[in-house]
């Protein structure tokens, strides 16, 4: 029972790391995503003609309360327009500067968006490294959790081997009977208090730690009677004094 017990916490330990791996998962697929986003704006904001505007909305964008208390969790912050227009105004120059025929070969620039569209992308971007800075607080939390689950496994499993190697010893000598301040004593052990979250395995030990002392009782019992039933049979198979005398006086 004891080693069901652990196994239950261990089972419990797979199941969060098993979560935690999910939403590791998520995060990567967020930051390809928000990573699309990125170089779709910036192809678009190469493009856009009415460049003094979007600099305003950017600015103001990025400038807003929402984008600067998340500090470094959120990347658009460091998003660095002005290079991106500097960017595009080199290549919009050496387009218009240059007839090769590599310059005819790119691939067709998108069409120039209204500032409500760029100003809808730039929300969805926002979104995005919105979830993803969340997604990254879920993974370090769990990891976290997940570090101070198996440390807490340990610990448990180590006082719950030593009670019971204990119990073992005490069932043959004449310690059977176990008081049952130990028991408490090592729930207290197990459970720190106030700890909301171990009730349901503080029950189940403690109905597990009964259960084996009931067993300690019952083997106690077993070996006084089968002492005593020892000691009936060596009296019976032990001979008489009086048959050698009765066979000299036959003789």
């Amino acid at each position: 029972e004891v080693k069901d017990t652990v196994d239950g916490q261990r089972i419990l330990e797979k199941k969060g790391s098993a979560a935690l791996k999910d939403l590791k998962r998520q995060l990567h697929l967020e930051r390809k995503r928000a990573d699309k986003l990125q170089e779709r704006l910036q192809e678009i904001l190469t493009n856009s003609k009415s460049r003094t505007g979007i600099e305003d909305l950017v600015l103001a964008d990025i400038s807003s309360p929402s984008r600067t208390q998340t500090g470094d969790s959120s990347s658009i912050s460091s998003f660095s327009y002005r290079e991106i227009m500097k960017e595009g105004s080199v290549a919009g120059s050496n387009k218009s500067t240059t007839g090769s025929p590599q310059s005819q070969s790119q691939p067709p620039r998108p069409a120039d968006l209204s500032d409500e569209e760029i100003s809808e992308l730039f929300q969805r971007l926002a979104e995005v490294q919105q979830e993803k800075w969340l997604l990254e607080e879920k993974v370090k939390h769990l990891e976290v959790s997940s570090a101070s689950m198996a440390e807490d496994l340990c610990r448990k499993s180590a006082i719950i081997e030593t009670y019971v190697m204990d119990s073992r010893i005490d069932v043959s000598g004449v310690h059977g009977q176990v008081d049952r301040s130990s028991l408490s004593s090592v729930l207290r052990d197990l459970v720190k208090p106030g700890d909301e979250n171990l009730r349901e395995m503080n029950k189940k030990l403690q109905n597990m730690l009964e259960e084996q002392l009931t067993k300690n009782m019952h083997l106690q019992k077993d070996l006084e009677a089968l002492s005593q039933e020892i000691v009936r049979l060596s009296k019976e198979c032990v001979p008489s004094p009086d048959v050698e005398p009765g066979l000299d006086d036959a003789v």
